[in-house]
């Protein structure tokens, strides 16, 4: 049987091409021939743009002008070392298709197309609700099935995208999504079954992950990874760190100068997938506000502690269903005793949870 995926494997984004890399593995260790295909969201692919030239912040005023020109020059081969850092592991790890432009460049050898996992109904991201994502090209004789898909936040929708989303769910043979709220509203409007499925990068073993990873030149630390820079989170590391008589490695993708640099903190920015997963897996604690961050971090059962963000939904539920609330802190929370995850208690209601993915899996005929 084969089997392609659609999804945003071609993001600047740790998380979404190792949610990627997760599900094609998996499916793969169920003995299926399995292709991500190559379609490149024109959305994510402008942002690549906007990603080596930042002009975010404005130009106001000469001065700031010519510091942002300036900055923008200095890290420019940075910048598209990370893109091509990614792009490599595009080609490495996901068995990709030819390259797909539109609808019609879809292959149609499949027997199954998985759309899933990420945030592929984002009508944010996407600009709108990308045809492709929403299986509009020819299907003949393939299921279309989805796995975790997500709109992001419902309350986004417009009256007509939720005219779009009655009107287009009926083109799926099965529909699961990674938000339990999400499944609730999307059966009650469209009146279809749907299903809730884990991330895929909890679907998995860890070996998945540490086959391939890249182990750190650095060791005795603890990890931060946020997804927006935080002052307040790199304190709350840096009190760990003290605690635990080690140096804290923080992570960014974006490549950034950074100046007055704190005592015994290194910066690592826009390292490739495998030396991300590689820190999180050689760390001795890693905190961060990223839910994949969280999501590798019990999947590889290290120690962990989970901070506060504009979003903490995703992360605050995962947590309260494995037994781990406690792991979530505020910025400004004071530890005064790290305690070791009991990962004993963990296990087994994680296996609970990828038992109810994996019903999910055989009822599609996967």
């Amino acid at each position: 049987m084969k089997i392609g995926i659609l999804t945003f494997h071609n993001a600047i984004n740790y998380g979404a091409v190792i949610q990627c890399y997760a599900l094609r593995e998996f499916l793969v260790q169920r003995g299926y021939d399995v292709q991500v295909i190559d379609y490149r969201v024109p959305s994510i692919e402008d942002y690549k743009n906007h990603f080596l030239l930042d002009l975010s912040r404005g130009w106001k005023g000469a001065i700031k002008s010519i510091a942002l020109l300036w900055q923008n020059l200095l890290l420019y081969n940075q910048k598209k070392k990370v893109i091509r850092n990614f792009e490599q592991y595009l080609h490495l790890r996901l068995n990709l298709s030819g390259r797909v432009y539109s609808s019609k460049d879809i292959p149609q050898d499949y027997d199954y197309i998985f759309f899933g996992s990420d945030q592929i109904w984002n009508p944010k991201i996407c600009k709108g609700f990308d045809p492709v994502m929403w299986g509009q090209f020819k299907k003949g004789a393939m299921k279309f099935v989805t796995y975790a898909a997500s709109f992001g936040e419902l309350s986004f929708l417009s009256n007509d995208q939720w005219a779009y989303v009655k009107n287009h769910i009926s083109t799926f043979d099965f529909v699961s999504v990674r938000e339990n709220s999400v499944k609730s509203v999307l059966s009650e409007k469209t009146g279809r079954k749907i299903d809730c499925c884990i991330d895929p990068t909890l679907l998995v073993d860890s070996n998945i992950f540490e086959t391939n990873i890249t182990k750190p030149d650095i060791d005795n630390y603890i990890l931060l990874y946020n997804i927006t820079r935080n002052d307040e989170a790199v304190d709350f590391a840096c009190r760990i760190a003290s605690k635990l008589n080690c140096k804290v490695v923080i992570v960014e993708v974006k490549p950034n100068l950074h100046f007055n640099l704190k005592k015994n903190v290194i910066y690592k920015s826009g390292i490739t997938p495998d030396e991300f997963l590689g820190y999180i897996k050689y760390a001795r604690l890693t905190v961060g506000n990223s839910f994949h961050l969280i999501a590798l971090s019990i999947v590889m059962e290290n120690n962990f502690y989970s901070l506060d963000s504009y979003r903490p939904e995703r992360v605050l539920n995962l947590l309260s269903q494995l037994g781990l609330s406690e792991r979530h802190k505020q910025s400004s929370d004071i530890i005064d005793d790290i305690e070791d995850v009991d990962y004993s208690i963990v296990r087994p209601k994680l296996q609970a949870l990828k038992q109810e993915s994996l019903l999910y899996i055989h009822k599609i005929g996967c």
